[in-house]
C-alpha cells in the first residue's frame, strides 16, 4: 500500500472511530464474535445475523467505506462479507479503467 493510500485509510478509520464514539454503542461492540464467523459451525447463520445487526447500525456507510478502502480480508464490515467487498472493489476498478483507460 502506498504511503498516500495508507494515510487515507488511516484517516477513514479515525473518522469511523470518532463516529462510533459520537453515537455511543454499535451492534458489533456487543457481539464481536458474530462479525467474524467461522466456516461451518453455524457460520452462515452468524453471517446472516451480523448483516441484520449492521443494517440497523448508524455508522453502516462509514464502516463499509473503510472496510472496502482498507481491503479488510475478514469479518463482516458495513454489512458486507469479504467476498462482497472484493466484488465492489473489482467493479469500481473496472469502472475506473473504462472511464480513464490504463493510464
Amino acid at each position: 500500500m502506498t504511503d498516500h493510500r495508507q494515510t487515507l485509510v488511516t484517516q477513514k478509520l479515525f473518522s469511523l472511530l470518532q463516529e462510533i464514539e459520537e453515537v455511543g454503542e454499535v451492534p458489533c461492540s456487543n457481539f464481536p464474535d458474530a462479525f467474524h464467523p467461522e466456516p461451518g459451525n453455524g457460520g452462515y447463520q452468524d453471517t446472516i445475523w451480523a448483516k441484520e445487526l449492521c443494517s440497523k447500525c448508524p455508522v453502516l456507510q462509514s464502516c463499509r467505506t473503510y472496510a472496502i478502502d482498507a481491503i479488510e480480508q475478514s469479518g463482516i464490515w458495513g454489512g458486507l462479507t469479504p467476498i462482497e467487498r472484493r466484488k465492489i472493489r473489482t467493479t469500481e476498478r473496472n469502472a475506473t479503467k473504462a472511464l480513464y483507460g490504463n493510464q
